[in-house]
């Protein structure tokens, strides 16, 4: 390299470094502006986690339980599985088409048989095909709202029969045959109305199931928010005593002055507004302590912001008594519960009793 060379290299590396040197403060606003957009609120990072005030009443917090909820999500799914179980049990009562088609017979043989005329043994080659198929539209037998277990068929056999010959050619015969029938099964338990009666105490056993779940969660729910509500009253009841203390102990002071022999009442208020104060402190810590574990069981996040007003309202029901039994007789879901399991007992009797009986 020349020493020409050389200096021109050297003077354009300290041209570069004054360049950027030059542009160094526009790239410090560059980043600045960058992260300006990325922090600022709505938009970048923290538009991923946007701020939301949920008003933290009890029906609010059910339908958020209910509407976040995989056990809910579980028992929908059950509840689809069984009605569609019962669609299909039922569409067994509609009419239904069926095409059978019979396996190609292919049949080459020779054969010795005796020619009376001839009176010898000749032999006979018999080289034929036949195709069979059968239509039938069968219709179960309704009565009186229940299937009966039999079939009325409307059907259609078709046939085709094809005979080669020695000499090369053959011949071709169709048949049809329609006729109707009619098959009911003795001696056996109703299939068709047992599937259908299983199907739909299934159905209805998951409907129980769902209800009972659902009045289980409403229940868990309802358990907090009043938790939160007597936290919260408490609060009140603390507050209260601790403005009660602090007027007692103005008025002490003032009667201390009268009489200074008074002067240890106002020593015992003080010490009891200072333990009152300590529990109205814990008291707040528990209900941020609350106020935490609702927002973890309700799914919330950790930006949104929960208002609560507390409000208690009980509205009496007049129940009778009687009512009220007759209530919990016919109403309850597992005396229910038990006639479905004890029906899907006896179906599965009859059907083990039916294994050795005659058909």
């Amino acid at each position: 390299m020349t020493l020409i060379g050389s200096l021109g290299l050297v003077a354009g590396r300290a041209h570069g470094s004054a360049v950027l040197w030059a542009l160094r403060p526009l790239v410090i606003l560059a980043l600045c502006a960058i992260l300006t957009e990325a922090l600022l609120p709505g938009r970048g990072i923290l538009a991923q986690e946007e701020s939301r005030v949920f008003e933290l009443t009890l029906e609010n917090m059910v339908d958020l339980t209910m509407s976040s909820s995989f056990r809910v999500r579980r028992l929908n799914y059950d509840v689809e599985s069984d009605q569609l179980n019962l669609r299909a049990q039922r569409a067994r009562l509609r009419s239904s088409a069926n095409l059978e088609l019979t396996t190609p017979a292919f049949r080459l043989t020779s054969e010795p048989r005796w020619n009376s005329t001839l009176q010898k043994d000749e032999i006979i080659r018999e080289n034929n095909r036949r195709w069979e198929g059968e239509l039938s539209i069968k219709q179960p037998v309704i009565l009186f709202g229940w299937p009966t277990n039999g079939y009325l068929s409307i059907n259609n056999r078709m046939y085709q029969y094809t005979q080669f010959e020695g000499d090369g050619t053959h011949d071709t015969d169709y048949y049809n045959r329609y006729f109707i029938s009619y098959s009911q099964p003795l001696f056996q338990p109703n299939e068709l109305k047992n599937s259908l009666e299983q199907a739909e105490l299934e159905l209805e056993s998951t409907q129980i199931e769902f209800n009972r779940d659902i009045l289980e969660i409403v229940s868990g729910v309802s358990e907090v928010y009043h938790d939160l509500l007597e936290e919260h009253h408490l609060r009140t009841v603390r507050q209260e005593l601790v403005a009660g203390l602090e007027r007692a102990l103005a008025i002490g002071r003032d009667l201390a002055l009268a009489d200074s022999a008074r002067a240890i009442e106002v020593d015992q208020i003080q010490v009891e507004l200072a333990n009152a104060r300590e529990r109205l402190l814990s008291q707040e810590s528990s209900i941020r302590f609350e106020f935490a574990q609702v927002k973890q069981a309700l799914g919330l996040n950790d930006a949104d912001s929960m208002h609560f007003e507390p409000a208690f309202l009980l509205d009496p029901v007049p129940l009778d008594m009687d009512e009220a039994v007759r209530f919990a007789l016919e109403l309850t879901p597992t005396m229910r519960q038990f006639d479905i399991s004890l029906r899907n007992q006896e179906i599965g009797l009859e059907r083990t009793k039916n294994r050795g009986a005659f058909r």
